[in-house]
């Protein structure tokens, strides 16, 4: 029996390697692993906690990150720009048109950063609505697919400077199956 550790912070971050196992007739059959973190967030009476502690966020943003249809970004360069936003006393980045890469996110959860992490539909969208659906629902299912085990994601953005009527309808409407996948983050 393995009890889960509350121990990311802003100032130490943290990540374990779990290894569950199925097993048939006493022999083990398929074992996985996967690094993870456990904390919990909340906002209680209008302040942010962490791990029960509360927290206030010193957030900046960045847009150097995964795009589904652009260019990459130097994961190192990154790395040194975080550690720099850390340094000067940030604790939140926010990824505002794109997600942070799968390293980036073993990075942060190290770090003790948290990451609010958005999409990139709505610079994709045309004024009738075409290819949003599409291209939201692949980004978003695909940024909680990878952040989900990653302590250091505290919030999923669903609408990013948003023009648009019909962006703003499909984000409400798809919130029940975003929820489906994750319901512990804001």
């Amino acid at each position: 029996d393995t009890v889960a550790k509350l121990n990311h912070t802003p100032k130490a971050g943290s990540q374990e390697t779990v290894e569950p196992t199925c097993t048939e007739n006493g022999e083990i059959v398929y074992t996985y692993s996967v690094r993870t973190g456990f904390r919990s967030l909340e906002v209680k009476d209008g302040w942010f906690n962490l791990n029960g502690k509360r927290i206030v966020m010193h957030a900046t943003g960045n847009s150097d990150g995964f795009h589904p249809l652009g260019a990459l970004q130097d994961v190192n360069e990154i790395r040194n720009e975080l550690v720099h936003i850390k340094s000067l006393g940030f604790n939140i980045v926010r990824y505002h048109n794109c997600s942070a890469y799968p390293e980036i996110l073993d990075f942060c959860d190290e770090l003790g950063i948290g990451i609010w992490t958005g999409h990139a539909a709505s610079w994709w969208m045309k004024e009738d609505g075409r290819f949003f659906d599409e291209i939201y629902e692949k980004h978003m299912v695909y940024n909680m697919r990878t952040g989900i085990n990653h302590p250091c994601v505290i919030a999923w953005e669903m609408v990013n400077e948003s023009h648009f009527e019909h962006e703003r309808k499909f984000s409400v409407d798809y919130l029940p199956k975003l929820r489906e996948i994750d319901k512990t983050r804001l």
